[in-house]
């Protein structure tokens, strides 16, 4: 694991507006939890093991995001409905009919990631399919997939 070093302002000239820092320590950068070093390994049968290990683990993560994600949504939802005060309100009842709107689409776009994915996944396969490390990339591939979808559904949740 990589370290970088942690700074802290220590000073600033006001007459100048000059900053002075200085160093006052160092952390291990944060890795993910897919981030398993498997590009360091140089046995085929390991490098393939650790890279569908590797997607196995982003593919767990992105299910529980999906699921929170989708959670919040579904709370958002109830908690507009509960607001409704009457069949009058057309403020609310709007409101409450996007966020059933949003839920949909929502969901729709995680199936048609999932179908993405696995297509894009089979073309790797079909790339690569007399290669003996055709593994190695599927899994590899799927997990950098996986990856950005994570970072989107982070932004969603507000991470």
């Amino acid at each position: 694991p990589k370290t970088m070093e942690v700074m802290c302002l220590v000073d600033i000239d006001p007459t100048t507006a000059t900053e002075y820092w200085r160093g006052v320590g160092y952390i291990q950068e944060l890795k993910e939890p897919w981030d398993l070093g498997c590009d360091n390994l140089t046995n085929s049968i390991e490098l393939i093991s650790c890279s569908y290990r590797s997607f196995e683990i982003s593919d767990s993560i992105l299910k529980t995001l999906h699921n929170e994600v989708l959670l919040d949504l579904q709370n958002d939802s109830e908690g507009m409905k509960g607001m409704i005060e009457g069949p009058n309100d057309s403020t609310y009842i709007k409101y409450y009919e996007t966020t059933v709107k949003t839920i949909e689409e929502y969901k729709k776009s995680m199936d048609l990631f999932y179908e993405y994915r696995d297509r894009m996944i089979n073309v790797m396969t079909l790339q690569y399919n007399e290669g003996r490390m055709v593994g190695y990339y599927e899994s590899s591939f799927g997990t950098q997939i996986n990856v950005k979808q994570i970072e989107i559904l982070r932004l969603l949740k507000g991470e």
